[in-house]
């Protein structure tokens, strides 16, 4: 061979070898870049991998705190809970007490001022002079007097009464104090009057039903005062009206004659009597007011 070809020889080869070694070179590059892509991804994927793993620590933390800080509240309410109803439980407790303290003074000022009115306080009228004590006898006399003569001389014999028990404490009033007034014309004729009324209901629907008597006497007492009040004819004598017509004998009408005679005429009878012979007194003006 000449030396021409011989160069070309060497030419071509040095060529090849140089395109070889670019092959070489570039597949090294290349799997170079490929290693350092996995490589960046394999990193990238770690890092990811990290990343949510310690995101879902935080939330894990985060939910445990979470629920670390609503069981001590829910401790923190419930114990704040329990406060409150031992302090209500304690407030009712001496709200009860104050209570039964309350009543017990209460209980005990009412006693202490109840046996306190027992003492009175006020001092005793004067004594009447001996001109009022001898027209209270005088008057008095003529009153029961007349009375006594209408019941012995006319209404016994006629089976029937005129004068009661209850008359003589008019009496008192009429003739011993005209000038009170529970000893006025309203409240001498119209008490009476009252007081037989009720006395003679009480009667006729308890003691003619075979009641208890105790209980019908202790009923027409006291609604006759009631009726004395509503009636503005408060008169003590009243109330032994109408327990004599419980506790009297049968009489005519089923009791209700009892209002009449010996009651409204009896009372009219002492009214008269007492206009009649108060007057006279010199010291005396009966009555203080008629209505």
């Amino acid at each position: 061979m000449n030396r021409i070809e011989v160069d070309n020889l060497s030419h071509i080869n040095n060529v090849a070898s140089d395109n070889t070694d670019s092959n070489s070179t570039n597949n090294n590059n290349n799997d170079i870049e490929l290693e350092t892509v996995t490589t960046t991804n394999n990193n990238n994927n770690n890092n990811n991998n990290n990343n949510n793993n310690n995101n879902n620590n935080n939330n894990n933390n985060n939910n445990n705190n979470n629920n670390n800080n609503n069981n001590n509240n829910n401790n923190n309410n419930n114990n704040n809970n329990n406060n409150n109803n031992n302090n209500n439980n304690n407030n009712n407790n001496k709200n009860e007490n104050n209570e039964k303290r309350n009543i017990l003074l209460s209980i005990k000022l009412y006693f202490i001022q109840y046996f306190n009115k027992w003492k009175g306080g006020e001092k005793s009228p004067a004594r009447a002079d001996l001109e009022e004590i001898g027209w209270s006898w005088l008057t008095s006399f003529i009153g029961i007097l007349v009375l006594a003569l209408l019941h012995y001389r006319v209404t016994i014999e006629k089976e029937s009464i005129f004068l009661l028990g209850s008359f003589a404490a008019s009496a008192v009033l009429i003739f011993g104090a005209p000038k009170s007034p529970l000893a006025q014309p309203r409240n001498l004729v119209l008490g009476h009057i009252v007081s037989a009324t009720v006395g003679s209901i009480v009667r006729v629907a308890l003691v003619y039903t075979n009641a208890q008597t105790e209980v019908a006497c202790a009923l027409a007492v006291s609604l006759a005062i009631v009726g004395m009040h509503f009636t503005k004819s408060i008169h003590p004598p009243g109330g032994a009206t109408a327990l004599i017509c419980v506790m009297s004998a049968e009489q005519r009408w089923r009791g209700f004659y009892y209002i009449f005679v010996p009651v409204a005429s009896g009372s009219l009878t002492m009214l008269i009597t007492a206009l009649i012979v108060n007057n006279f007194a010199r010291k005396r003006k009966y009555p203080v007011f008629w209505w």
